[in-house]
C-alpha cells in the first residue's frame, strides 16, 4: 500500500493555513474568502491538536449537528467536510484513499465519503478519533458494507438500530460479524 498521495491531518492543517495566508495577498478576491479560509484552518487545527489538549474527537456525518458535540466540549470531525477539503488541498488524496478502500473489499455502492474514511483508516491516515456517530442500517446500502463503523465501534454493536448512537472507539476487536 502506497500512502505517498494521501494527506495526513497535520499536513492538511499546514496547507490550509498557507492557503489562508496566500488568499489575503490576492487582489480581486472577496474579502470574506480570507475569513472563510481562516475558519477552515481553525476547524482542522482543532481536530489535529485535540488529543494534546485533552479533548475528545467525535467523527460524525450530516445528521449529527456539530453544536451537540461543542456543547459537550468534544471536537467534531465532520465526515463529508474532511473528504471535500482533502480533495481541495491534495487532489490525488481522495482517489488514492478510495483505491485503498477498494483493495480491502469495500463495495463501490458505499458512499464515497465512507470509502474515503475506510481507505484513510486502513492507511493509518485518519485523524485520531475517540467516538463515532454512525448511521442506522436503513441509512446505508447494506449493513455489511460500511466497515468504517467497525473501526470506531465493535461491528456487533454498530448496527443496533439506534439513530445517532455515539459509541467509543475500540480498535482490533477481532469481530467480523455485523449481527448482535
Amino acid at each position: 500500500m502506497n500512502t505517498d498521495k494521501l494527506i495526513a491531518a497535520e499536513e492538511l492543517a499546514k496547507q490550509i493555513k498557507m492557503a489562508a495566508e496566500g488568499i489575503k495577498k490576492k487582489p480581486g478576491l472577496m474579502k470574506s474568502t480570507a475569513g472563510y479560509m481562516e475558519l477552515v484552518h481553525k476547524y482542522v487545527d482543532r481536530i489535529v491538536t485535540a488529543k494534546e489538549k485533552g479533548k475528545w474527537v467525535a467523527t460524525h456525518g450530516t445528521q449529527q449537528p456539530l453544536e451537540i458535540y461543542e456543547a459537550m466540549d468534544v471536537v467534531g470531525l465532520f465526515i463529508e467536510f474532511w473528504g471535500v477539503i482533502s480533495d481541495v488541498v491534495k487532489l490525488e488524496s481522495v482517489p488514492e484513499a478510495l483505491s485503498i478502500s477498494a483493495s480491502t473489499g469495500t463495495p463501490r455502492e458505499v458512499c464515497s465519503f465512507f470509502r474515503n474514511i475506510d481507505g484513510l483508516m486502513h492507511a493509518g491516515m485518519w485523524p485520531h478519533t475517540d467516538f463515532s456517530s454512525t448511521p442506522p442500517p436503513r441509512a446505508t446500502t447494506s449493513r455489511h458494507t460500511t466497515r468504517w463503523a467497525g473501526a470506531t465501534a465493535s461491528p456487533a454493536s454498530a448496527w443496533s438500530g439506534r439513530t445517532y448512537r455515539t459509541r467509543p472507539r475500540r480498535w482490533n476487536t477481532g469481530r467480523t460479524s455485523t449481527s448482535a
